[in-house]
């Protein structure tokens, strides 16, 4: 009984991590967009429906008519669209046999509710020089700083340093 008690108390705390968990838009609603929904909804002007983009944070979050109200899922035309029931309004078409899964929905939803946060293309994203770990070991390169705490946190000690003679005799 403690053993199924316990249990359920960490259950219950995992769920309440993964409840509070922050949505990243690259990585848990891009997918779901791409798969669902670009392709009615993105860059192609001739497969696009009604006027809408969903590709692009500007299309979806523009002033007038927004699809997605950041901030408030329960009043985003975008999320009742996905919980339509009518075969008439719910996106993605029924004829277009991409339903969403109700957890993915779910992450829409708590993505608007957490900002509706597009983030930055990693490829926009100055890279920031990373400061060289401090090592017991002499180096050579700053590189090898980050190879030889590695080895240090491992509990691992590096080979021996070889010579040139060494490597001919090999």
């Amino acid at each position: 009984m403690r053993n199924l008690l316990a249990l359920a108390v960490l259950l219950a705390l995992a769920s309440l991590a993964r409840a509070q968990e922050k949505i990243d838009f690259a990585r848990d609603v891009l997918p779901v967009l791409s798969n669902h929904c670009f392709q009615c909804h993105g860059p192609d002007e001739k497969a696009r429906k009604g006027d809408l983009r969903l590709d692009t944070k500007e299309d979806a979050l523009r002033k007038q008519g927004a699809v997605i109200v950041p901030g408030k899922s329960s009043e985003s035309e975008f999320v009742k669209r996905l919980e339509s029931a009518d075969p008439g309004e719910v996106m993605p078409p029924r004829k277009a046999n991409k339903p969403l899964k109700p957890e993915q929905v779910a992450t829409l939803k708590k993505w608007i509710d957490q900002g509706a946060s597009w983030g930055t293309h990693w490829s926009f994203v100055k890279p920031a020089r990373p400061i060289p770990p401090s090592t017991k070991y002499p180096i050579q390169n700053p590189i090898d700083k980050f190879v030889f705490a590695r080895l240090e946190k491992e509990a691992l000690t590096p080979r021996p340093r070889r010579t040139r003679s060494d490597s001919s005799a090999a």
